[in-house]
């Protein structure tokens, strides 16, 4: 086998160039149609977990569950439970009262780490409000009045 000059190299890669453009981009257009075919698709909820610290409390009502949208070969994603994944709100970092925007994290666990699966969330983040928490009671001290009647008087001990 010769080697071909530079030149020839660039006439032979030219030559005919139409139907070489023309059948990559078929067997491209080819590849992802086939790609796209054999995905499928599997939707699920799992409960959300918070995390935050004892200084501020929730004082929204917020969506208790997230939606999973897994995308990926049958085999894989049939494979995934909802336990395999878990999604949480971290508050710990929230130390003011007042209305945030705070994103959802992901833990993946078991057969969620394995395939080639995507995975995901629906919201993506969600808007809650961190107020101080109510303080307690004062313990209430009894009346003076209530206090004499309550009062046994000294001769009544003997």
């Amino acid at each position: 086998m010769r080697l071909l000059s530079p030149r020839a190299l660039l006439a032979r890669a030219v030559y005919n160039w139409p139907a070489k453009v023309l059948c990559t981009a078929l067997a491209l257009f080819l590849f992802v149609f086939h790609k796209l075919n054999t995905q499928q698709t599997r939707v699920f909820s799992v409960p959300l977990r918070i995390v935050q610290n004892e200084t501020l409390n929730l004082s929204d009502d917020y969506q208790k569950t997230i939606r999973i949208n897994l995308q990926g070969s049958s085999e894989d994603i049939i494979a995934i439970e909802e336990a395999d994944i878990d999604v949480y709100l971290d508050l710990t970092r929230l130390d003011k009262p007042g209305r945030y925007r705070v994103p959802l994290r992901m833990n993946r666990y078991g057969n969620a780490l394995e395939g080639n699966v995507r995975i995901d969330m629906d919201p993506q983040d969600i808007m809650l409000t961190l107020e101080m928490p109510p303080a307690p009671p004062a313990p209430e001290e009894p009346a003076p009045e209530a206090a004499a009647s309550e009062a046994v008087p000294d001769e009544a001990l003997r």
